[in-house]
């Protein structure tokens, strides 16, 4: 059985204090400047059956001026952050990430040394991984721009909005092991602790 990945599609969220300002409706197609929305200390933005709040590195640099000055303060990724991603059950230093701020904007870089398997329970491989796929090799480093995340109101009643980001934004191991995966199936299942490390 393979590890399932949970795909983070969506986040549900729960607003409170969201009276009149994120009810369903206006226009369908969006309004080109999203309207300020202020929710206790913080601030939204309303366009049409969206709402704009939080960020999260989405859009890759592509021009090499901007990486190089990124490079350039982000020092050496030997002191980057590791992801701590799993490869056959086990948390190694492979993927990591270092966020820094250049002209006012925020940016992650992103190097890894080995591929991520598409389940933790394998090693790691270009057979077993989607990122060779979509374009993307080990060993060199790629920039994504912070950008505002955007919500779609799905309902709302009682000053409360039940939300779903409108892209995928991340996408983290349910288990780390196939074994971690069986035992949560065989306890949803009813089964022993003891039948199933029997199995």
């Amino acid at each position: 059985m393979r590890v399932l990945l949970v795909i983070i599609m969506t986040f549900v969220l729960l607003l409170s204090g969201c009276s009149g300002g994120l009810t369903p409706g206006g226009s369908s197609s969006g309004d080109p400047d999203p309207t300020p929305v202020n929710l206790g200390d913080k601030l939204f933005l309303k366009d049409g059956k969206y709402v704009y709040f939080g960020s999260y590195p989405q859009s890759m640099v592509s021009d090499q001026e901007p990486k190089d000055a990124l490079m350039s303060i982000a020092g050496n990724t030997d002191t980057w952050t590791s992801y701590d991603y799993y490869v056959n059950g086990v948390s190694l230093r492979y993927m990591v990430f270092k966020d820094v701020r250049h002209e006012g904007e925020k940016f992650r870089g992103v190097y890894f040394s080995e591929f991520r398997p598409y389940s933790t329970g394998v090693i790691s491989s270009e057979e077993n991984s989607l990122q060779d796929d979509n374009g993307y090799k080990m060993g060199k480093v790629y920039w994504f721009r912070y950008e505002p995340i955007k919500w779609k109101i799905l309902s709302s009643s009682d000053g409360k909005a039940f939300l779903c980001a409108q892209q995928i934004i991340d996408a983290q191991d349910f288990n780390r092991s196939n074994k971690e995966t069986f035992l949560c199936y065989a306890k949803a299942q009813g089964i022993s602790v003891e039948m199933a490390n029997a199995s």
